[in-house]
């Protein structure tokens, strides 16, 4: 895990326009950026004794200048007085001793002012000299110009800057020597704020007497005379070009590391797809010959290899969590689940493990946690099903405890303690630390033993670490392990509306469906053909997207099963074709790649669902028969039943009253749905959903009321990825159920 640290103000706005944030600098970045930060830091710390030593000069010239004035002041009385004594004196017939006294006094008078001016001078001197050195070993270029821009001084250290002479500058105009023609324009806006009094810092670029580019920090200030009028600009240059160099190097380590990034992404995208594409063909046909007559070893055999497949299976899906993980592509949702469901699967799933082993399995609840909060079930059920599993395997005599315990709670939270104990083989004191790290048991021997590629506890970890906790672990040797983990869970109420899971197990639907089936792979075909065959659907087979596109136009079908990586035209520029084209059926991706790019790749494209390869054929019938809710067969029946109602009741006013009043609420909260599902405000579409539900159920669109409520659930839940670009499809149903109304309301 990357350690924070805290870099510069300038540096820290690089980092967010380039990388978005702190945390998603890459690691092998950071001591190029601790250089850089060093760097940043010398140069704000110069500018700030810049700023100091110009602000202490102006201050300490300015009180100088006061004083000379007073000087000057009191000199022009002594002059005035000298004169109205010489006048006196002139005017006199007269010379008397006492003059000779005003003589003398005036005469000491004058050089007391003398002596008083020439200390001033040499304090004026002495300044200059002071501040003219700490300028000049802060390493600053700079130049004075007059109120037209032109030089009029030009200090040593400018001179080395910029490998010109003070004789080839001074009277001219800089940009002529040293200037860019791109930076001319913000030159003259600088000139401009200096003859308005406006004192500014920005960077420019300047060209050197050999050509080399020299970027520059300017500090520009206009120049006054007594009388308070602008007479010119002075201007600070600093040497801004190392830190230039290295922003510059950031930005390509950047790309370089998005480039990388990239790379990583494609490749597992690849290996993905090279690993679970035959895994679809051992799985999907063993799970088909489990639904054969089979004698008592081809059972055998046929369990063995579902075994060994779905374990292999599990193997996978670790290194690319792992993967995903490592890319920063692995996310927790925040949902509401029942705890209690979650709590039985683990007890489902691992009771048959245990017996298996003849070991006792006991798991308890407290009573007092709320059965819904607010979390990830699937990963927090993979986190205990991990941790259990590896209880019961590195267990032969005893058992495995599980505890699910409430620890603290306030009004909205609570504190969840997860633990898991068992009497195994125990873990050594001195591989205790080590035993979170990726692909790492405690032994060799212990690998031979009992099997494993040292990646779950490493997930599983990681996993409750995103949840916002740690796996803590107390064990010792040949006695047994306790690991254990509290996560802090908000406590929520039931969702209003629960999907009813036993719809999607229904093959019904699917019975007669004109399917498009678009797959390179003739195993993943035949796969596919031989499950949704077995549901009595209609298959058309294409080997890649350009086929697929060629058969929409000349054929009817209710729905497209599409996989992603295929020759001539893949799947996502096949699904783009077909949307552009009008296509509106429903388009499910079936793809290798579980990043979670790659799913929103899908979404944007217009599929209306993805299932993840390998698949199992209850996996496919769900997603099958939630797609197939929004397809055109949502109708269905709407027809006979509107006719049905209309002729029973066509002397009714009243219900001609209603049916107008249905179809006006329809109109209307149909175009709040249409547009809140174009600006993905699913709360807006959903609250217009739950308005037209009701009202479409009397008239017997209860397809479509059904394929409504499914998307409040998705839209409320945010479970569902695919849920706006269904909603444009449900948008597009409801336009052809709103004309249907119209053409079937009674005349008057």
């Amino acid at each position: 895990m990357n350690t924070e640290v805290s870099y510069s103000r300038l540096l820290k706005r690089q980092i967010r326009r380039h990388f978005g944030a702190e945390d998603q600098v890459p690691d092998k970045l950071r001591p190029f950026l601790n250089a850089v930060d060093d760097s940043y830091a010398h140069y704000e710390q110069n500018h700030k004794l810049l700023q100091h030593t110009v602000e202490v000069s102006s201050i300490e010239l300015s009180e100088t200048n006061e004083k000379l004035l007073e000087e000057a002041s009191r000199q022009n009385l002594v002059l005035k007085a000298l004169r109205n004594s010489l006048r006196e004196l002139k005017n006199q017939t007269e010379y008397t001793e006492k003059d000779d006294e005003d003589v003398l006094a005036i005469i000491d008078m004058l050089q007391t002012e003398i002596q008083n001016r020439k200390h001033a001078e040499s304090r004026i001197q002495l300044s200059e000299v002071k501040y003219r050195g700490i300028i000049e070993n802060l390493s600053l270029g700079m130049i004075e110009t007059d109120i037209d821009g032109k030089v009029t001084k030009v200090y040593p250290q400018f001179l080395e800057m910029t490998g010109y002479t003070s004789q080839e500058l001074i009277g001219n105009y800089p940009q002529e020597f040293f200037g860019i023609v791109e930076r001319v324009p913000q030159v003259l806006s600088e000139l401009k704020k200096r003859k308005q009094g406006i004192a500014s810092a920005y960077e420019s670029v300047i060209r050197h007497k050999n050509g080399e580019l020299i970027w520059v920090l300017i500090s520009g200030a206009p120049i006054t005379n007594v009388d308070g009028e602008i007479v010119g600009t002075i201007d600070l240059h600093f040497n801004i070009s190392g830190r230039k160099a290295m922003e510059l190097e950031l930005i390509e380590a950047r790309v370089s590391a998005e480039l990388a990034l990239k790379a990583r992404e494609r490749f597992l995208a690849n290996i993905s797809h090279e690993i679970r594409t035959p895994m679809i063909a051992v799985i999907g046909m063993s799970s088909l010959l489990g639904g054969t007559d089979l004698n008592s070893k081809q059972r055998l055999y046929q369990t063995s290899i579902s075994t060994a497949s779905n374990n292999l299976l599990v193997i996978i899906n670790d290194l690319l969590d792992l993967s995903k993980m490592s890319a920063g592509e692995f996310k927790v949702e925040k949902l509401p689940f029942e705890l209690d469901e979650v709590i039985e699967h683990v007890q489902r799933t691992n009771k048959f493990k245990s017996e298996e082993k003849a070991l006792f399995f006991e798991l308890s609840k407290d009573p007092q946690l709320s059965t819904w909060l607010l979390g990830d079930p699937v990963r927090l059920n993979q986190v205990l099903v991990n941790l259990i599993g590896n209880a019961i395997k590195f267990t032969d005599v005893g058992g495995v405890n599980v505890g699910v315990k409430l620890i603290s709670e306030t009004q909205k939270m609570q504190k969840v303690r997860f633990s898991v104990e068992d009497t195994g083989i125990g873990i050594g004191a001195d591989k205790l630390k080590y035993i979170f790290e990726s692909f790492t048991q405690e032994d060799d021997t212990t690998s031979r033993d009992y099997g494993g590629t040292g990646l779950g506890l490493s997930i599983s970890n990681q996993l409750v670490q995103l949840f916002g906790g740690e796996i803590e672990v107390e064990s010792e040797k040949g006695k047994g392990s306790r690991f254990f983990f509290d996560l802090d869970m908000e406590v929520t109420n039931p969702p209003q509306k629960v999907i009813n899971k036993a719809q999607f197990s229904d093959t019904s639907p699917v019975k007669g469906m004109r399917i498009l089936l678009v797959e390179d792979n003739e195993m993943n075909r035949l796969m596919a053909r031989s499950v949704l065959e077995l549901w009595d659907a209609k298959i058309t087979e294409c080997e890649n997207g350009q086929l697929a596109v060629d058969a929409l136009k000349e054929n009817d079908f209710d729905l497209v099963l599409m996989d992603m990586q295929m020759p001539v035209l893949d799947g996502i520029s096949a699904t783009k074709t077909m949307r552009e084209a009008g296509v509106t059926i429903p388009i499910i991706a079936l793809t290798a790649n579980v990043l979670q790019s790659e799913s929103v790749k899908c979404r944007d494209a217009g599929m209306n669902a993805y299932v993840c390869k390998p698949y199992h054929p209850h996996e496919l019938l769900k997603v099958i028969n939630l797609a197939s809710m929004c397809s055109k067969t949502s109708l269905d029946g709407a027809n006979k039943s509107m006719a049905e109602f209309l002729e029973t009741s066509a002397d009714d006013l009243n219900t001609k009253k209603r049916l107008l009043e249905i179809v006006s609420v329809f109109e209307s909260e149909a175009l709040v749905f249409t547009e809140a599902v174009a600006e993905n405000d699913l709360t807006k579409a959903s609250v217009a959903s739950m308005k037209i539900r009701p009202n479409i159920e009397l008239v017997g669109m209860h397809n479509l009321a059904q394929c409504l409520e499914w998307f409040e659930v998705s839209a409320v839940n945010r479970s569902d990825l695919f849920a706006p670009m269904n909603g444009v499809f449900i948008a597009s149903v409801m336009k052809k159920a709103l004309k249907m109304l119209r053409v079937m309301l009674p005349s008057s």
